[in-house]
């Protein structure tokens, strides 16, 4: 059976117009999973590298509504809930279809890391805006208090900018290979959660944003995909 990586933003499961509800999300879901099943059903095994651009930014809102009463999380750790809650929602979409059709696959979501340089140029020159917007006297304090770079845009306020770092490196490519060679495997979502690799090779989470295109086209790469979609 041929594999393809099937990379689709994170507006697959938050349309134009659509507010991001659970319910919206869940039946967005099944409706991706009947395009993915499709693909089975054709001889094409699908491997799934979903973006979470309003996904973040959703959960980045509400820990900016909450946090006077719970502490916020890093980047690293919203992307690694995003990765959860979206990889639910598929796998349990991509489940049931695959249970109603009585096909022999399984489904399974893979948490990934994606190591990037510490020295990357992005650290150094971010450009990816990210979360809520903010008002003018908010600025300097975020700055101050959190070492944020914050960039105003035009008529809606202030906003968080991060880095975009390049991949370098799927931490749990050898799971996800081995998975990949007879299920449909939820993988590097978000394009991953990233890490860099401190003097001793241990893995630290940093504060940015991987482009979900370019981790998608080496993990193509790495599994030997037949198909990119």
């Amino acid at each position: 059976m041929k594999r393809a990586i099937v990379a689709f933003g994170g507006n697959a499961l938050i349309k134009a117009g659509e507010s991001g509800v659970q319910k919206e999300q869940i039946e967005n879901a099944k409706e991706a999973a009947h395009m993915l099943v499709g693909l089975l059903e054709k001889g094409v095994l699908p491997i799934l590298v979903h973006g979470n651009g309003p996904q973040v930014g959703n959960i980045l809102i509400q820990q900016e509504e909450a946090s006077n009463r719970v502490p916020p999380y890093t980047m690293d750790f919203c992307g690694a809930q995003s990765q959860g809650s979206m990889g639910y929602m598929l796998q349990r979409s991509l489940e049931n279809l695959i249970r109603m059709k009585q096909l022999p696959q399984k489904v399974v979501t893979v948490l990934t890391e994606v190591v990037v340089d510490a020295r990357d140029a992005g650290f150094r020159n971010p450009t990816k805006p990210v979360g809520p917007y903010y008002e003018a006297f908010r600025v300097r304090q975020l700055e101050m208090e959190k070492g944020w770079v914050m960039r105003e845009e035009a008529g809606r306020g202030f906003r968080r900018i991060v880095a975009s770092p390049r991949p370098q490196h799927i931490v749990q490519i050898d799971v996800i290979r081995e998975l990949a060679k007879q299920h449909i495997v939820i993988a590097c979502g978000g394009g991953g959660i990233p890490v860099v690799e401190d003097a001793q090779g241990f893995l630290i989470g940093v504060e940015a944003v991987i482009d979900k295109d370019r981790t998608a086209a080496m993990l193509a790469a790495q599994i030997q995909a037949e198909m990119f979609i």
